[in-house]
């Protein structure tokens, strides 16, 4: 039997809003020059030509950033705010009327493009694919399901620190939505998970870090990140380990229990920023499954829901982000009681593998969270463990009466509903 010689990476996934859907990214197609002011911008003369297409790395997408480092080797990081689909099925030589029935969700990305690295390629006559594909040079916001291309009056815009540098139309577009499917499927076969970025109206312009970019098209959630100094991820991933991530949250080997509960649940800025600084290029690792390795140990997994489960809440605070990694977290969890590893390890450490069971937002997963908790009590007779129990009830209460947790609701923009609203006007409504 042929086995992998190092583990499989993880495809990206976009968030649906409003929902604990994610759509699996299989491969990312970019349309150039489809609103012809932007042409006109990029040195193009006469009349519209039709558009063509190119292509970035399906790792190249990031899902609701918060930062973005600038990239190596460019003085030039342009911004192109594009309407981003996904299609939930595909096909070869489709019709129009076909493509368009292929489209399942929208969103908004912006094609992040190193304008001197691409210039220069330009002129040499040499391939400009690394002007586009670098790493993270696609940031794209939560899509939201739909089943025909947008209404072309939508509006999309961008703006840097406040400022509007671009706005445009999709009417404006020289080949609509479901004529760029239509066209693309005529040069390779297209299929679910396909993501198609249409496209940037003129206005396009350079990002220096420390400027902000938010983004939006709309009827559609908006996407907001930071440009951040040059390798600051890689700074923070070279040195951190799995004993890296659970020293920090346990201590050191005798480290009283007690002393480190206010490090957990305890709102503090500076201990986010900490946490964002130390440990943010290793979150963005285990996203893109970098660091799956890690859970071939009890404790190498325990690190890595840690990770995705728990640093992401302090990192993105009440962003989208915070809980992007949901999913994958209680993967790794139920996998890892499916393999005993939760009880390798101490009570207090296995109360970690349960929480992504509590964070779900089905009476299944809260069921299983409070019947796991509660087995620890059988363990151990720690009142921090009594206490992650009775939160677990918690939770779980307010699932049963919502079915979703209401404090989550304006940071996902999900309505509330007459309930849910006398229910956030208490004090101390959510955790």
């Amino acid at each position: 039997m042929k086995h992998d010689l190092y583990p499989a990476p993880r495809c990206p996934r976009i968030s649906v809003a409003g929902s604990a859907l994610t759509l699996p990214v299989r491969r990312i197609w970019c349309v150039g020059r489809n609103y012809h002011a932007h042409a006109v911008e990029m040195g193009a003369q006469g009349e519209p030509q039709p558009p063509f297409f190119f292509a970035k790395p399906a790792h190249a997408l990031v899902a609701n950033p918060v930062r973005i480092p600038m990239p190596p080797q460019t003085c030039e990081l342009h911004h192109e705010v594009e309407l981003l689909l996904v299609l939930g099925r595909g096909g070869h030589n489709l019709t129009v009327d076909a493509a368009a029935q292929c489209i399942i969700a929208a969103g908004v990305a912006v094609d992040l493009t190193r304008r001197d690295v691409q210039a220069l390629a330009k002129q040499q006559g040499r391939p400009w694919a690394l002007a586009k594909g670098f790493d993270f040079s696609a940031p794209c916001g939560e899509v939201a399901l739909v089943d025909e291309p947008l209404p072309a009056d939508a509006e999309l815009a961008l703006w840097v620190d406040g400022v509007q540098m671009q706005r445009g139309r999709l009417a404006q577009m020289i080949a609509p939505q479901a004529a760029v499917i239509a066209a693309l499927s005529q040069q390779v076969r297209l299929a679910p998970g396909d993501v198609i970025l249409t496209g940037t109206p003129a206005g396009v312009g350079p990002l220096s870090p420390g400027q902000t970019v938010r983004a939006r098209i709309d009827g559609l959630p908006e996407l907001t990140f930071e440009i951040g100094e040059p390798d600051t991820m890689a700074t923070t991933e070279q040195h951190v380990t799995a004993e890296d991530v659970l020293a920090f949250w346990f201590g050191e080997p005798g480290t009283p229990v007690e002393s480190q509960f206010q490090i957990w649940f305890k709102k503090d800025p500076e201990l986010d920023a900490l946490i964002r600084t130390r440990f943010e290029g290793a979150l963005q690792r285990a996203t893109r499954g970098e660091l799956d390795s890690w859970a071939e140990t009890p404790r190498g997994r325990l690190a890595l829901i840690i990770l995705l489960d728990q640093f992401s809440r302090n990192m993105y605070r009440d962003t989208p982000a915070a809980f992007a990694q949901d999913e994958q977290a209680r993967a790794l969890a139920l996998a890892g009681v499916e393999l005993g590893h939760d009880a390798a390890l101490a009570p207090i450490e296995a109360a970690f593998v349960y929480m992504p069971f509590e964070h779900g937002e089905s009476m299944a997963w809260q069921e299983r969270a409070v019947a796991s908790l509660t087995a620890l009590t059988e363990r151990t007779d720690l009142a921090v463990i009594k206490s992650f129990v009775t939160y677990a009830h918690k939770h779980h209460e307010v699932i049963a009466e919502f079915g979703r947790y209401p404090h989550r609701n304006a940071i996902l923009q999900r309505d509330n509903t007459e309930a849910e609203e006398a229910y956030l006007a208490q004090p101390g409504a959510g955790f």
